[in-house]
């Protein structure tokens, strides 16, 4: 287990979902949540599209209609505000 904690990609992982939760709490002090949660929401499109693009994972119907849904639901709640 520490051989595996002291791993280059577990480190990158730790330090950026720190550095993600940083940004989060900054972003939290300074604007509404409304704004700030479908902004952050919008990570799942952009790790799907990065895992498609760098990581060669298939592209499925069910992820891509997900992805889809999230997106939508970020278009429409971005209307409202």
């Amino acid at each position: 287990m520490l051989g595996l904690a002291r791993s280059a990609p577990v480190v990158i992982g730790v330090f950026g979902y720190l550095l993600g939760l940083a940004i989060y709490l900054f972003a939290l002090s300074k604007a509404p949540l409304s704004i700030v949660y479908p902004t952050f929401a919008s990570t799942f499109v952009f790790v799907a599209i990065i895992s498609f693009a760098l990581l060669k994972e298939r592209a499925s119907a069910p992820r891509l209609a997900g992805v889809l849904v999230i997106f939508l639901g970020i278009f429409l709640v971005s209307l409202t505000i």
